[in-house]
């Protein structure tokens, strides 16, 4: 589902990301009140493992200043957080914020990306190659765009090994269906 822009603070955590764990207070409370290095403390938590509070920075981060000069990059690796979890549902929705929220920013050709496979990764593969192809089209000359060149190429010999197997592979017979049985 595409996230539309919005004068509203974007929605970063879908649904289907689990709940944040109870904590006595934030762990952004006694962060930086500079945001550039409130960015980079959470970039920080990001590099050192710690999802949660990550997301938690950089959510808060572009709650704070939604129109700051990172707040894009916030967005983006919002969804960096959850695609190295394999969380692609909740990183597609982030990524899908950064490139409605900022398609003139500099992660939006890395988001694209991103969505692309995120797409892949959940099993459709036509919304995958949509996100590839934009990429390409929008960003030829990035390094978004020679990464969605190589995995479309690879999603479009999957895609097509997978139909011609299914065309040229004869039934298989369940051993239930059989009716003669051998000793």
């Amino acid at each position: 589902p595409a996230v539309m822009p919005t004068t509203e603070v974007p929605v970063v955590i879908a649904a289907s990301a689990p709940a944040p764990r109870k904590r006595a207070a934030p762990i952004v409370a006694n962060w930086p009140s500079d945001p550039a290095l409130w960015y980079q403390a959470a970039l920080g938590e990001l590099k050192q493992g710690r999802h949660d509070a990550a997301v938690e920075g950089l959510a808060a981060l572009i709650t704070k200043h939604p129109s700051h000069e990172f707040a894009d990059n916030a967005q983006y690796w919002i969804g960096e957080a959850f695609y190295d979890r394999r969380q692609f549902e909740p990183a597609l929705v982030a990524f899908q914020t950064t490139i409605a929220r900022y398609p003139k920013g500099n992660k939006s050709a890395d988001a694209t990306l991103k969505a692309g496979l995120c797409m892949a990764s959940l099993g459709d593969a036509a919304r995958a190659a949509e996100y590839l192809r934009r990429v390409i089209s929008l960003y030829p000359t990035s390094d978004s765009a020679a990464i969605a060149r190589e995995r479309l190429h690879k999603l479009s010999l999957t895609t097509s090994s997978a139909q011609a197997s299914s065309k040229l592979a004869p039934p298989v017979a369940s051993p239930s269906a059989t009716s003669v049985r051998t000793p």
